[in-house]
């Protein structure tokens, strides 16, 4: 059975919606929250067949500016797993004056539609929890996958798609086209140049991977959220290419570029934790921040300065455990917590 196109039935809306029908407008609401789609082309299905011929009797407006306009004032609505990420805020222009002036029963429960969606989430923001990984897919067609414990801002225009890496960890598969597709995170500045990389951001460290084609990194403060300090380029733009990470500290310092496993950059979409020499206290908080609990713990000198080579996946706590046991450490479970130390010496028989 072929599957009703969109644009036929935001057609089938606009020309049979009867208000006063109760069990009509529920359907209606539920066709609208549905997807982020069927608004976008509910509005520009309502303007070109119903308003077009008054507003431009001569034919003046560019129509296809036109429905670039509509898409671009569509916010999603609700929480989605695979969402189409907003371009920007709701604006008001003159042509929608007239579109809610004529099709008023249909925009009131559109509009207050976008009125939920500004009280339920701020434009652009998507977000993780502890244990929770994500995938959404922007307006554009690229796609973005939080790892958990993330938080990102995307704030997509006409001439520009900028996303802000508030904390967390993110992967991007860029579609390539126009407008630049540029990363911040902290002081650093990721300019796509058509690729698919990975972007990490905890304790006010950057780390970023390339596992296909390439990106160009530099250090400056023009990120367009106001999050994170202002500084002045301290290193030159450095470009990476597949198989390629480097390290971006707090104060802008580029680390040299060193050659990675795209296995181990992609290992956490499949919820696997790669160290690589790695401090214990490090290790703890990666767990931590997939579990929330046991919360491990490390106590001693001597145990946060042991060091960890492996992968492990993220919630086998039992691996981990035989891995601590084998390295010389000893751990006891405390309530909700479990203490790591180092094992004491045993003395000679």
């Amino acid at each position: 059975m072929k599957t009703p196109d969109v644009r036929d039935e935001a057609a089938q809306w606009v020309q049979g919606f009867d208000e006063t029908d109760p069990q009509q407008k529920e359907r209606f609401v539920e066709w609208v929250r549905t997807s982020p789609r069927h608004t976008e082309e509910l509005l520009v299905t309502t303007l070109l067949s119903d308003e077009l011929d008054r507003v431009d009797p001569n034919r003046t407006i560019d129509v296809e500016k036109l429905i670039e306009a509509a898409q671009s004032n569509v916010s999603p609505i609700g929480a989605h797993v695979d969402i189409t990420a907003p371009l920007t805020k709701p604006r008001t222009h003159r042509w929608m004056g007239v579109l809610l002036a004529s099709a008023a029963s249909i925009a009131a429960v559109v509009a207050g539609l976008w009125v939920y969606q500004s009280t339920a989430r701020p434009e652009g923001m998507y977000a993780t929890a502890i244990g929770e990984q994500r995938v959404v897919t922007l307006d554009d067609g690229s796609i973005l996958s939080l790892n958990t414990q993330s938080r990102v801002q995307v704030r997509y225009s006409v001439t520009s798609r900028d996303i802000v890496l508030l904390e967390g960890q993110a992967a991007f598969k860029v579609i390539h086209e126009t407008r630049p597709f540029v990363v911040y995170a902290g002081v650093a500045k990721i300019r796509d140049i058509g690729t698919d990389f990975d972007v990490r951001y905890i304790d006010n460290k950057v780390v970023l991977a390339v596992t296909e084609g390439s990106v160009e990194v530099s250090s400056d403060s023009e990120e367009p959220s106001g999050a994170g300090p202002i500084v002045s380029p301290v290193a030159a733009p450095a470009l990476l290419t597949a198989g390629q990470r480097t390290v971006i500290d707090q104060d802008g310092k580029i680390e040299p570029v060193v050659i990675v496993n795209t296995n181990d950059i992609n290992a956490w979409k499949l919820q696997r934790l790669t160290f690589l020499n790695t401090p214990l206290e490090e290790l703890a908080r990666e767990f931590n921040r997939y579990n929330p609990k046991p919360k491990l713990r490390v106590e001693g000198d001597a145990a946060k300065a042991h060091r960890f080579n492996g992968n492990f996946p993220a919630h086998d706590f039992a691996s981990l455990y035989r891995v601590l046991e084998c390295e010389g450490l000893s751990y006891e479970k405390r309530g909700h917590d479990v203490i790591i130390r180092a094992a004491p010496e045993r003395l000679p028989p």
